[in-house]
């Protein structure tokens, strides 16, 4: 059967890896996507497992290095995984 009137709703994390012919990415905006960092540990306990990893990695390689950066870069590779699921 024909899925042309299927509609996926996907996280921006499981969405890696997939095409579609059209994306929508709802809540782009301040304070959504990117997310704003906070300081306290709420921030940690939002993280996906991977991001998570991939944060304290970082953290070990680079002690001295920001976690705002670090947060800012973090939110800037789930943009580009966002915007790259549209089919060229």
């Amino acid at each position: 059967a024909a899925q042309e009137d299927v509609v996926t709703l996907s996280t921006i994390h499981q969405a890696k890896g997939m095409e579609w012919e059209a994306v929508f990415v709802p809540h782009w905006n301040e304070g959504f996507l990117p997310m704003a960092y906070r300081s306290n540990g709420d921030a940690l306990a939002g993280m996906r497992p991977e991001a998570l990893e991939r944060a304290l990695l970082a953290q070990r390689a680079h002690p001295a290095a920001d976690p705002v950066i670090q947060h800012q870069e973090e939110e800037r590779r789930l943009a580009h995984v966002a915007v790259t699921r549209a089919k060229a």
